[in-house]
C-alpha cells in the first residue's frame, strides 16, 4: 500500500507527478499560505480593536467581559491559523524537496531508476530524508503529526477557552490601570 501525497495514493516514483504539476501544487500552497497570513493578520487587528474598545473608561464591566470573550475566541482562531500556516510551510518544504529530487533526476538518470525501484514506504522515507537534509529539519512525520494534532484536541480547546478569556480580561484591566 502506498502513501498519501496531496490527495492521491503513491505507489511509485512516477506517481508523484510531473514537475509542472508539482510546481502548480507549489503555487497553490503559496496562495493558501498568503491567504492564511492575511486572515491571521485580520484576526489580530480585530483582537486589538476589541482591546482598545474594552479599555476605555466608558466601557461597562459586561461590555468588557463580552470583549474578553471575543478576544479569547479570536486567540483560538489565531492559533488555528498558526497551525495551518505551519502545516502549509511543512508541505511546501516537502514539495521543494521532491522538486529538488526531480531536478537531480534530470541530471542523473540513475537516480530516477533507483527511485523508481523503491517500495512506497522506502520512497516516502527517501522523500522525507531529502526534505530534512534540504531544510536541516529534525522533526520526523510522527513528531510533526503529534505537534499538529496535540493543539487541536477538543478538550484542550475547551480548557483554553476560559484561560484565553481570563488573559484577555487581564489585558483589558492592565491597560485601564495603566491609564488611570
Amino acid at each position: 500500500m502506498g502513501f498519501l501525497w496531496f490527495g492521491k495514493n503513491i505507489d511509485t516514483w512516477k506517481d508523484v507527478g510531473e514537475t509542472k504539476d508539482l510546481q502548480a501544487q507549489r503555487s497553490k500552497l503559496n496562495s493558501e499560505w498568503k491567504l492564511l497570513l492575511a486572515r491571521k493578520q485580520e484576526s489580530q487587528s480585530q483582537f486589538e480593536k476589541y482591546l482598545e474598545e474594552a479599555e476605555k473608561d466608558s466601557t461597562s464591566d459586561s461590555e468588557a467581559e463580552l470583549a474578553a470573550y471575543e478576544m479569547g475566541r479570536i486567540t483560538k482562531a489565531i492559533r488555528r491559523f498558526d497551525e495551518e500556516i505551519n502545516l502549509t510551510q511543512v508541505n511546501l518544504g516537502i514539495l521543494d524537496g521532491v522538486l529538488a529530487l526531480k531536478d537531480a533526476e534530470k541530471r542523473d538518470d540513475d537516480l530516477g531508476i533507483t527511485l523508481g525501484k523503491l517500495s512506497p514506504s522506502d520512497l516516502q522515507a527517501t522523500i522525507i530524508r531529502a526534505t530534512q537534509a534540504r531544510d536541516e529539519q529534525k522533526l520526523n512525520t510522527k513528531e510533526l503529526h503529534t505537534v499538529v494534532t496535540s493543539q487541536t484536541s477538543t478538550l484542550h480547546i475547551e480548557v483554553e477557552k476560559d484561560d484565553d478569556m481570563k488573559a484577555a480580561m487581564a489585558q483589558i484591566q492592565a491597560r485601564k490601570n495603566a491609564r488611570a
